[in-house]
Parts: C-alpha cells; sequence; structure tokens
C-alpha cells in the first residue's frame, strides 16, 4: 500500500520573521524543525513537500493554495510561538478529531518540552469556520499547527536555539505523525473486514436485517450472535439451571 504524501508548512519566512526575541526569529526555527521532518519522514517512505525551502515571502493565499493543490493526506504547520507562555502545543480543526495533536503532543513532551495544550479555536468573525486560516482555508485536508515552544520563555528558548534540540522536536513530532497514519491505515483495514449485511429469512418468509454490530468476522467466517438470532427467527434463550446449559427454544 502506497505512503500517505505530507506537505510541512514552515510558518512565516522572508520579510515576515513571526516571533522575535534579539537575534533569534520564529521562521528560521521553523524552517530548521521543518526541514529536518521532511528528512525523517522521507526515512519512513512518505512522499513529502514544503510550502517552502528557503527564506521567502509567502501570503496567506499562497501558502494555502500550495497546501490544498498538494492533495496530501496532512498538512503540518510548523511554528515557534510567543507572548508569555511555555511549553509545547498543538492546534487543530473544529472539524477534525484530536487524536493526530494528542499523539503528536504526546511525543514532544518526551523530548523535555512543557505539556501546554490541544486545543481547537473559533473564528468570531465567522462562527462554526475556524480562527486560523491554515485551518479553515485548506479544507479538506487535515491540518494541524504545532507551536513548539515560546521564544520569549527562558526555559524553552533554552532548548530551542540548540540545532540539535529542533532536530529531536521533528522527529518526535514525526513519531506522532506515523503513529497516526498507521492507526488510520488499521482502522481502514478494520472497516473493510467488517462483517457483510446478512439477510434472516424467517420461518414465516419475512425478510429481516441482522445487525451489523451483533456479527463478526473471524478468520474469514461470519458468526452470528445466538441470542439475536433466535430473537429474529421467533425463538427465545432460556438458560436450564439443572444442565447449565443455555437452551434455543423455538416452540410456539
Amino acid at each position: 500500500m502506497p505512503k500517505q504524501s505530507i506537505i510541512i508548512d514552515p510558518g512565516h519566512g522572508g520579510s515576515d520573521p513571526g516571533a522575535v526575541y534579539g537575534n533569534y526569529l520564529e521562521k528560521n526555527w521553523a524552517l530548521d524543525i521543518s526541514l529536518h521532518m521532511a528528512e525523517e519522514l522521507r526515512e519512513y517512505g512518505h512522499p513529502v513537500a514544503l510550502t517552502r525551502v528557503t527564506d521567502t515571502d509567502l501570503n496567506p493565499s499562497q501558502r494555502a493554495n500550495l497546501v490544498r493543490n498538494s492533495r496530501a493526506s496532512l498538512c503540518v504547520s510548523n511554528h515557534i510561538n510567543a507572548r508569555n507562555g511555555e511549553g509545547a502545543e498543538v492546534i487543530y480543526s473544529l472539524h477534525d478529531e484530536k487524536y493526530l495533536a494528542a499523539l503528536i503532543l504526546e511525543e514532544l513532551i518526551i523530548t523535555g518540552m512543557k505539556r501546554r495544550r490541544i486545543y481547537t479555536r473559533e473564528s468570531t468573525s465567522y462562527p462554526s469556520k475556524d480562527y486560523y486560516y491554515m485551518h479553515r482555508d485548506t479544507r479538506p485536508i487535515e491540518t494541524v499547527i504545532i507551536e513548539y515552544g515560546f521564544i520569549d520563555n527562558a526555559n524553552d528558548r533554552a532548548k530551542l536555539i540548540k540545532p540539535e534540540f529542533r532536530k529531536e522536536l521533528a522527529k518526535a513530532a514525526v513519531r506522532g505523525i506515523t503513529e497516526y497514519l498507521s492507526l488510520a491505515v488499521l482502522s481502514n483495514k478494520l472497516e473493510q473486514n467488517a462483517p457483510p449485511a446478512v439477510a434472516i429469512i424467517d420461518a414465516n418468509g419475512l425478510h429481516k436485517e441482522f445487525p451489523k454490530e451483533k456479527a463478526k468476522i473471524i478468520q474469514g467466517y461470519t458468526y452470528l450472535e445466538g441470542r439475536e438470532l433466535t430473537s429474529i427467527l421467533g425463538g427465545k434463550v432460556q438458560w436450564d439451571a439443572t444442565t447449565k446449559k443455555a437452551v434455543f427454544n423455538f416452540k410456539k
């Protein structure tokens, strides 16, 4: 089965530095993490694209178009936070589940970053739409925004200034991504192996649907829950306390 493709978005770039602290610029750290992430994902066999690979300008429309046109399975937008916080957080769309964000954050915590949160944010101008354009304008691609730490927090900055630590953050995020994609593949396989629709013809010739949740496939064979099958056929299941056996009674 071919590996899912992923597009990585290094936040900001060019004339937009993002968060700044002294000589440290968000755009540079975001690009560094993104390049390591791309390398790591390719090691796992995933086709990878990036919205930028150098220090170039991208306006929101250009960035969102690159993501949508990539037709990737996922988009990961990499950022560094600011404004008096501490730790890593991951933002996911209002219209997606939280699992990818949660798996990524768990891996980032292992590197030593403080756990902050995973969350969604709704637009105040457009109810039921995402606040961040990277979520709102990249649909239908599932996009997460990763904030690896705060550039203006001494503890976070002490880690983020180290190139090797930024590489570890990229590897950690990739572990979360690949775990999520593996679970998605498994889920698809389970759906494909779900019990087929089963029709029962009862004694009166009536066609009745057997509930799928009461059926299982085991080693290629479809098994139907006895109590449910008996009920559909007009019988009852009774427990014989003397023989300690279930009795399937179809007598009128």
